[in-house]
């Protein structure tokens, strides 16, 4: 007789996110662009959902029939529990979702008191956390290992790569749009163990490649191209650039076979300098997340890094970045601080992302706060690094340091205007970078006129977007950037340039509207997807 095949239960936790309950905060939406990025940029934030990849991952990797549910509301998931019976409920959750995942695990005793609880994610370094919510299992660490262990199959079996979309809902200027992008998780993990770094500490300071090779990389992507009609990938690695032989590798077989794909990686500064520019550029790297973190470089990572020169070369070759800024590190007193964001600034980044310097659960950072006994007594709902200070600092205050994110993120986008109008500008210098280099190979020609294609879609958003702009030096900037595409590719010619305009500003004045009279907040849609069925 055949064997029955275990059923488990992976979901997130339950929304509404973006409002103020006795569950969540409205600070804290489940957006990353939006929350942490570009915050304070009104009409322009961007505005996009990632699924819960690390949920697929698991659900792919192992011998069972898996259902992974993703942003529930409560109410589908109390469904979920009465329509299937499962043997497992995994609930992935991080620090501020804590009494959420604490009332699904209630949820689980009373509707499937069967069913077995296991807690994952961020969330399970919360001490005592095993006496606080109801659970049989706690896994720290990597999943699909902790899976297999449980279920008894072969711990090391190779894992299999999941077809996972990089983002859904996805709203620029309003309107709705898709980059078909897909992610590609080489592996989990940091080796460089900052302090404060949730990621590195959850993994025990290591970095676990699912993937070791470069080769099995590409034929991931490659496989994925073909089936999925996508080309743009987001390498959802922490430090993809630090195995330099891994990843020479995957650029060797990209470059071989003239793939002219889109990467977007995490990238340390002393990692990235491992590396020749043009070829990074040449094989699609495009976007670079880098935790410049403060100018006292505090951190081994950067110690020794000329991060204006790198700047300047990054955005020589159109290559968009993202910085990573901490505030309210120890060092930090009401002058410096300041100091710190202007030095952020001062590298120009697309975009910027402010953080609090947050203690969380499970770092060393937080042994350390608390060995000091300077750990403040501050709901978990509010630990997420985008509201205040959760420890007693010297210098600050808890509004205080409320105050000066904000000023943070508004000097931002009022010095350097939008984001999108920055992305906008970058590919213009990748435009002009290729153009200009002299030989263009095949891969290259195919960059400058995707470059070109986005040049001619952006120019007319330009024009609408200046009636929205902050102030007077950022819609002159604006209008010198739509001046110099069009001298580049001469788009004021095209029929559709007024019409698209058009929509672009009454798209923006809709969504002023909804965002800023109406208040209206924005969840993601629930995902539901089954795994290891016969069927």
């Amino acid at each position: 007789m055949k064997k029955l095949k275990p059923k488990i239960l992976l979901t997130s936790v339950f929304k509404p996110y973006c409002v103020d309950n006795r569950f969540s905060r409205k600070l804290n939406p489940m957006e990353c662009s939006h929350n942490q990025i570009t915050r304070e940029q009104g009409v322009f934030s961007l505005r996009t959902f990632q699924f819960s990849y690390g949920l697929y991952m698991i659900a792919a990797n192992i011998n069972a029939e898996t259902t992974v549910l993703d942003f529930p509301t409560l109410n589908k998931f109390e469904n979920e529990l009465k329509r299937e019976t499962y043997d497992y409920v995994g609930i992935s959750f991080i620090v501020p979702n804590f009494l959420k995942a604490k009332k699904m695990a209630e949820t689980v005793r009373l509707l499937s008191p069967q069913s077995k609880i296991v807690l994952g994610g961020h969330g399970t370094q919360i001490e005592d956390i095993g006496s606080m919510i109801e659970s049989d299992y706690i896994v720290r660490g990597e999943g699909i290992r902790w899976f297999r262990a449980l279920l008894g199959d072969p711990i090391d079996y190779p894992t299999k790569h999941p077809f996972i979309r990089t983002a859904f809902n996805e709203r620029y200027l309003g309107l709705p749009f898709s980059t078909k992008s897909a992610v590609v998780i080489p592996g989990v993990g940091c080796w460089n163990a900052c302090n404060f770094c949730s990621t590195s500490h959850f993994f025990k300071k290591q970095h676990l490649h699912f993937f070791g090779t470069g080769k099995t990389i590409f034929n991931i992507m490659n496989e994925i191209e073909e089936q999925r009609k996508v080309s743009t990938f987001f390498i959802m690695d922490e430090n993809f650039l630090k195995n330099k032989e891994r990843f020479l590798e995957l650029g060797g077989e990209i470059e071989r076979a003239k793939k002219a794909w889109e990467l977007t990686i995490f990238a340390s500064a002393e990692a990235l300098m491992q590396y020749d520019l043009d070829w990074l550029a040449k094989i699609g790297v495009s976007t670079i997340w880098m935790g410049v973190e403060s100018k006292f470089s505090i951190y081994p990572k950067n110690r020794s890094v000329d991060f204006k020169k790198l700047a300047e070369e990054l955005h020589k070759r159109g290559i968009v970045t993202i910085f990573s800024s901490i505030l309210f590190l120890d060092c930090h007193n009401k002058n410096n601080i300041f100091e710190d964001i202007d030095f952020t600034l001062s590298l120009k980044p697309d975009l910027t992302q402010f953080m609090i310097y947050i203690p969380a659960p499970g770092t060393d950072l937080y042994s350390e706060k608390k060995r000091k006994n300077e750990l403040l007594n501050v709901p978990y709902e509010d630990r997420h690094g985008q509201y205040q200070i959760c420890h007693k600092h010297p210098n600050f205050s808890l509004l205080e340091s409320e105050r000066i994110l904000v000023d943070a993120f508004k000097k931002d986008y009022h010095e350097l205007g939008p984001s999108i109008y920055r992305v906008f500008a970058k590919c213009l210098l990748k435009y002009s970078f290729i153009k200009n280099s002299g030989k263009i190979d095949p891969i290259m020609l195919t960059r400058m006129k995707q470059a070109r294609r986005s040049l001619c879609v952006y120019s007319p958003a330009l024009l609408a977007m200046e009636f929205f702009a902050p102030n007077r030096t950022v819609k002159m900037k604006m209008k010198m950037l739509r001046k110099n595409i069009n001298k580049e590719i001469g788009v004021f010619k095209s029929l559709l340039f007024l019409p698209l305009s058009l929509v672009v500003f009454l798209s923006l004045s809709i969504t002023f509207f909804r965002y800023n009279v109406l208040k209206t907040s924005i969840e993601p849609r629930t995902s539901k997807a089954k795994y290891g069925t016969d069927h």
